[in-house]
């Protein structure tokens, strides 16, 4: 069935799009209104090797949340994180670039070019800098790092500076499980943020 026109207004429209099936989609336009949600995903089995049940892309879903905000404003421009392909996480990047490439292809499908940027590019400019690991002394040894504790920090970072940026989404940003671990971040909507302050 055909689209319907909506009518569109003047204004400027920054989508930010965290790549991955347990990513999320930001969309801001100049007149601060904001939507933000968890990428539309489902799961199906996936016959290789082995059977097992793999997470893709809800295109239509996708499409149309994309498409709500194409529609009404008269200047789009999206923003996506690279996928993480790391030979040491192969499954994990497998996924992240089947997810890649099926949200090109939506985008393309859009007449949508996107800009891809690396992660550290909106880190850099919203979240709080890391601190410097220590410089060991002769003698001394060095302090080990937890598995992922890097990564927890940046996730920890992202909800605390998404929260106060766009309060009206703290209900998704700090979503918990039944065992209190925190299901999403805040990076799809500061993706789309750092793209309305530095690609205007």
């Amino acid at each position: 069935m055909p689209r319907k026109k909506a009518r569109k207004i003047k204004t400027s429209c920054y989508i930010g799009i965290d790549n991955g099936v347990t990513g999320s989609i930001g969309m801001i336009n100049d007149f601060h209104e904001t939507e933000f949600i968890k990428t539309p995903t489902y799961k199906e089995q996936d016959y290789t090797d082995r059977q097992k049940i793999i997470t893709r892309i809800e295109i239509l879903a996708f499409e149309d949340t994309i498409w709500e905000w194409v529609e009404r404003c008269d200047r789009v421009k999206v923003m996506i994180e690279r996928p993480l392909v790391n030979a040491r996480m192969f499954q994990a990047s497998v996924s992240a670039v089947r997810c890649f490439e099926a949200t090109l292809v939506i985008l393309k499908q859009m007449d949508i070019i996107p800009q891809v940027i690396d992660s550290k590019e909106w880190q850099s400019e919203l979240l709080p800098k890391q601190p410097k690991a220590k410089r060991v002394k002769k003698g001394e040894e060095k302090e080990k790092k937890k598995k992922g504790e890097g990564a927890a920090k940046l996730k920890a970072a992202s909800r605390m500076i998404g929260v106060k940026l766009f309060p009206e989404h703290e209900e998704l940003i700090m979503q918990t499980n039944s065992n209190g671990k925190y299901l999403h971040d805040a990076d799809g909507i500061l993706i789309a943020e750092h793209c309305r302050r530095f690609y205007r």
